[in-house]
């Protein structure tokens, strides 16, 4: 992948460079991990344990973004990634990532601005080919996950706002005697009282009076 400020890159183009990735990912303990395999690298024997370091990674709260190419989609469609779920885009690319919100943000730049915009392929996450619209996204992925882990060291603030903000909001309280209802009892009794004070047609006066004796 092309070079972004803050970003460190490692070209893997030979079998054994995937041990050392794995390596480096153990040693640099990276927040977010943008990851491409090339096809002519899906059948070397190292593949499998590089896959599992990045589920550990994802496993360990790590972002985890992992490329691959939709057709023919070997990796795509026989690599199970364990808390990584499979994406797809409008072009020949696929992705699998840990990170729901990432996930927008990558299908979205995949798939293009509009449906006149051609959507994204293999090509464009590659290390020779790699744009200036994907150094863009890595460039959003960061701050996406600097949101994250703001709101998780202020979970508590957070939680304890909201709490004050849903008790401002909820304006039906008990706050006195009054607010507080007497019971089937009492309506029943106020009820009587109404009628009894509701003249009758033809009913003369002294029945009145004697019903309130």
């Amino acid at each position: 992948m092309a070079q972004a400020a803050g970003i460190n890159t490692m070209p893997v183009s030979a079998p054994q460079h995937l041990t050392k990735v794995g390596k480096t990912i153990e040693e640099v303990d990276p927040n977010v991990i943008i990851s491409c395999l090339d096809s002519e690298l899906e059948d070397a024997s190292q593949v499998p344990q590089y896959l599992d370091k990045l589920q550990e990674a994802a496993d360990a709260g790590k972002t985890v973004i992992h490329f691959a190419d939709q057709f023919p989609g070997k990796q795509r469609n026989q690599c199970e990634l364990g808390p990584l779920n499979w994406y797809d885009g409008r072009g020949n690319l696929s992705f699998a990532t840990n990170n729901p919100k990432v996930a927008e943000l990558v299908k979205d730049w995949s798939d293009g601005e509009d449906r006149f915009t051609p959507p994204k392929c293999i090509e464009d996450v590659n290390t020779v080919y790699a744009t200036k619209e994907f150094e863009a996204l890595i460039k959003d992925i960061q701050q996406c996950k600097a949101i994250d882990q703001a709101r998780t060291a202020f979970a508590a603030e957070e939680a304890a706002e909201e709490a004050q903000e849903a008790e401002e909001e909820f304006f039906d309280l008990i706050e006195e005697d009054e607010d507080i209802g007497g019971g089937d009892e009492e309506a029943w009794i106020q009820e009587q009282e109404m009628l009894e004070e509701i003249p009758l047609p033809g009913q003369p006066l002294d029945e009145k009076a004697r019903k309130k004796e």
